[in-house]
């Protein structure tokens, strides 16, 4: 049950913090204020990719922890997927930091089976 909670704070947050940004609010931001928005973002960074990351108690546990870690492989590399589709086809201008991102989604997906392959 805390780590439910743990996820919904998380979740609340970061849909606050969206609708802070994407009001207008955030156009006119001082220095000190942009700072302070990248820290936050930086450690919500951190605390979200730690959660799950403790000791499992049981193989339920460990079977939840890798089809979350799947889902959430999944829906990054739709998002930035359909990202840069959506550039390429309405924008015409492809940000090349999306592209940057799904490769390196695929390439540490690429890592880490080629070394627990070989991990034997």
């Amino acid at each position: 049950m805390k780590v439910i909670l743990y996820y919904l704070l998380s979740l609340v947050f970061i849909v606050l913090f969206s609708v802070f940004l994407v009001t207008g609010k955030a156009e006119a931001m001082a220095m000190p204020q942009m700072v302070g928005v990248c820290v936050v973002l930086v450690l919500y960074t951190i605390i979200i990719s730690l959660v799950g990351e403790g000791r499992s108690l049981d193989e339920r546990e460990v079977s939840h922890r890798n089809l979350s870690n799947r889902v959430g492989l999944i829906a990054g590399t739709v998002v930035l997927s359909v990202g840069i589709i959506y550039q390429l086809f309405i924008n015409h201008h492809l940000d090349y930091w999306m592209l940057l991102g799904l490769a390196v989604i695929n390439f540490a997906k690429l890592i880490t089976l080629i070394f627990l392959h070989h991990k034997k």
